[in-house]
């Protein structure tokens, strides 16, 4: 079982992993737009891309967070890793919303670091948590940052009943993706017992 081997795989198979959930969170994002609001199937190209290196950071933050451990690639911990990247990426919506409805005028010099604040600070804290190191706390801005991008950027007023089925429709994609990071690293793992074995 891929579960009870007790060694670390290389950096690169999460990359690559990442970059293949990433590409595969981007066309789900695609179709869902799709039955949402309207084709842009024109994008898949640049959709493709941006999710393959979006996903690569995943990947190699999954990695970092987790060790690069075979035990540790369970499809569930997959899963729950990209809710909390759904979820990371809530709070500088929430802001942005909270200061336009309560204050439609906000400057710049108010709004934008109440929003990086909301999306930094809370991934931050949380990869510094699981592991007491102020790189994972680096590796979980350098990952939230680019996912933040890719995805949109923050949630205003305006945009709240267009984009809000959206944001929520990420979540179930961003699971997926989670599950698939994990379910091809754990492919990687069985290739690399094999491997393994016959140098024994």
């Amino acid at each position: 079982m891929v579960g009870s081997m007790h060694f670390a795989l290389r950096r690169w198979m999460f990359l690559l992993a990442g970059s293949l959930s990433g590409a595969l969170a981007a066309t789900l994002f695609l179709t869902m737009h799709a039955a949402l609001l309207r084709p842009i199937w024109f994008s898949l190209p640049l959709a493709l891309a941006t999710g393959g290196i979006a996903g690569a950071l995943v990947g190699y933050a999954f990695g970092h967070l987790f060790s690069y451990q075979v035990q540790n690639l369970s499809l569930e911990r997959g899963t729950v890793f990209g809710v909390l990247l759904w979820a990371a990426l809530l709070p500088p919506s929430v802001a942005e919303l909270a200061l336009k409805t309560l204050w439609p005028t906000v400057p710049d010099t108010v709004d934008v670091p109440m929003v990086l604040a909301g999306l930094i600070l809370p991934a931050a804290l949380l990869a510094w948590r699981r592991t007491r190191s102020l790189r994972s706390a680096t590796v979980a801005v350098l990952v939230v940052v680019p996912l933040f991008i890719v995805t949109g950027g923050p949630l205003g007023p305006a945009q709240f009943r267009r984009g809000a089925p959206l944001i929520a429709g990420l979540l179930p994609i961003f699971a997926t993706a989670g599950a698939c990071l994990a379910g091809v690293l754990r492919t990687f793992a069985c290739f690399a017992r094999q491997l393994h074995d016959r140098a024994a």
